[in-house]
Parts: structure tokens; sequence; C-alpha cells
């Protein structure tokens, strides 16, 4: 069963364009100049019960936008967008039990309150019955391990102590489908391993849809499977993280030790990847890669050496820095399968 259907959605933003300078900024008080923002165009996926997955793309790419469509904040200019059954923009108190929603960089906690104040507001707001909300608050907080902040003003609280608690808020009523835009912005390493660690077994276990924006690549390869590729409001690519590797198929990387430091005379050939005394990474064509292999090793005192995937992160910017070639992500997918 589908939780989320998206169909051919768009959105247009119209924003006010003014040339610099005095006499162009007092003219358009008048005379406005407008130009049209396409945020999203064309999108279309769907996602069944249980799936992980992660938005990514470049700042600007329509992550943030398509997000809130799928919340009911923005409506879209064209196309339509379902959630269980319902249309998102009617914001009907059902569909708003069914999703929860962490934005990395704006709060749900009230600052002045403590985290148990705001979840006890939270538990008036959604109808939740004392003994359900009992239950979720105590799986919650000792699962997130934040007992002994429970009582602490938000304003005091730490930035890995307040997004552990805007997760507790935003799960104490159960939703099916939790959407996290950017969660462990700002975070430090530790931090952001337990949230992740957290997500995967809680998620799992309950069977709830996630969409996932992040900037942090460990953020993805620890909980999606599947990706959604945003770049200039369109879906560029739908499909399993893995198989992005293809993408540029065209080049590998090669790593070699050598027996004493690296000679100055020897040829860098395509592009530097890594370099220090005695290792080398170079990223060469896949059809001059045996060539350059055999050249390497016999005129060098090579100890090892060892041809490596390209990591996910060169793919990524790869596909951001290339102009769009395909409109749509899920025929990319269907392509490379």
């Amino acid at each position: 069963m589908n939780t989320i259907t998206v169909d051919h959605v768009s959105k247009n933003y119209r924003r006010v364009r003014t040339e610099e300078g005095l006499w162009n900024s007092l003219k358009s008080l008048v005379f406005r100049n407008f130009e049209t923002v396409k945020a999203l165009e064309n999108v279309s996926f769907s996602l069944e019960q249980g799936e992980m997955v992660g938005l990514i793309g470049p700042n600007g790419a329509g992550k943030s936008t398509l997000i809130k469509t799928l919340c009911g904040l923005i409506h879209p200019s064209q196309g339509t967008v379902k959630v269980f059954d319902f249309k998102p923009t009617d914001k009907k108190n059902a569909f708003k039990q069914q999703i929860g929603v962490v934005l990395g960089q704006k709060n749900q906690l009230w600052w002045d309150l403590s985290p148990v104040e705001t979840f006890k507001l939270h538990q008036e707001i959604y109808n939740i019955p004392e003994e359900e909300f009992n239950i979720s608050f105590q799986e919650l907080t000792q699962l997130l391990r934040v007992e002994h902040v429970l009582t602490t003003p938000v304003r005091n609280l730490s930035l890995g102590e307040r997004m552990k608690c805007e997760l507790i808020a935003s799960l104490l009523h159960r939703p099916k489908i939790l959407f996290l835009d950017e969660p462990t912005i700002g975070l430090d390493i530790i931090s952001q391993k337990k949230i992740r660690s957290f997500l995967k077994q809680y998620c799992v276990e309950k069977k709830i849809t996630v969409i996932l924006t992040s900037h942090y690549m460990d953020d993805i390869h620890y909980l999606c499977d599947r990706v959604l590729i945003m770049k200039s409001g369109t879906l560029f690519y739908d499909g399993k993280l893995q198989s992005i590797q293809s993408f540029i198929s065209d080049y590998k990387y090669l790593r070699f030790t050598f027996k004493t430091v690296i000679p100055h005379t020897i040829n860098l050939y395509d592009q530097v990847e890594e370099i220090d005394r005695q290792t080398l990474v170079i990223r060469v064509a896949s059809a001059n890669a045996k060539e350059v292999l055999q050249h390497i090793t016999s005129c060098y005192s090579v100890v090892d050496y060892s041809e490596e995937r390209i990591p996910v992160q060169d793919v990524l910017e790869h596909i951001f820095s290339e102009p769009n070639k395909v409109s749509n992500g899920r025929d990319q997918h269907e392509a490379i399968q």
C-alpha cells in the first residue's frame, strides 16, 4: 500500500526583481518586475509503508519545498499529492495525526518551558489518551536517554539534547510518517550517531515511513536504501543509493603504495585524489585504467596497488555539477537496472 503518492507536482513562485540603485528601488515601489521561480517541476514518486528514503540534492534543489508540500504547508501549483487518502493542504486533523515533522533549523519546543511541559501540550493538541501518552513518553525518553533534562528549560539544553526532545515531540502521537529535514545539522559526531541509531531502531520496529533530507551522507548511508535526488526542482534520480555509481562509470580510482617516496618524474595522469610521501590515488578513465596500471607497476617500485570504488560524495558532486540530462528520476532508475 502506498502511503505517499506524488503525481506530476510543480510549484512556482513569483518574486520581485529589483535593479540596484536608489532610483530603481524607488521605481520598484510603483512598477514592479516579477520573475517566476520553479521550485518544483513535474515531480512524481510513491512510497510504501515502512520505507526509509533519503531526499538529497544541492541547496536550492527543492528538497525543503517538497517536504513542506507533503506536510500541507505549501500548495502545489499543479499536480496532486496524496498521503494515505488525505490531501495534505486540507489540513484535516486525521491527517495531522498521521505525520510527524522535525525541521532541524526550526523549533517546535517552547523555549521557556521544560521538555516535559511541551510534551504535555502535545498530548492536549493531539488528544493523546493518558495511558498511551505515558507508554510513548517512557519508551522514547528511555531510548534517547533524556530523563535527566526533562525538567530543564529548553533554552538551557545543548543542541543534541534539544534535537532528541524534538524527535520525542514529533513521535509522541505515534505517527505513521516522519518527515526529517536535516535533523542532525550542527550536531557533533557522537550526537549524530546516537540519533541515527535511535531512528533506525525505532522506525523499523514501528514500520514508520521516513523521508529524510540531509547534507550528511552518513545519515543517508545508515538509514536509507532508496534515495531521491533533486536537482533544479526536478526529480533527477529515484533508486538505490549504491546504483548511483553508474553515473560516473567512465572513471576509476587507482591506489598505489610505493616502496620509497613517490618519484617526482611520475606521470600523475588525469586527476590526483590523494597523495602523500608513499601513497598515490589517481582518477583515470576506465578505458585507460589497465594501461596506467601496467605502466606504473612496471616503471616504479610499487609495494601494493588496488582499484577502488568512487566515493558516493564524488558521484554526487559530479551529478550536481553536470547539466540536467534526465527529467524523470524513475526513467533513469529503470535505465540503470
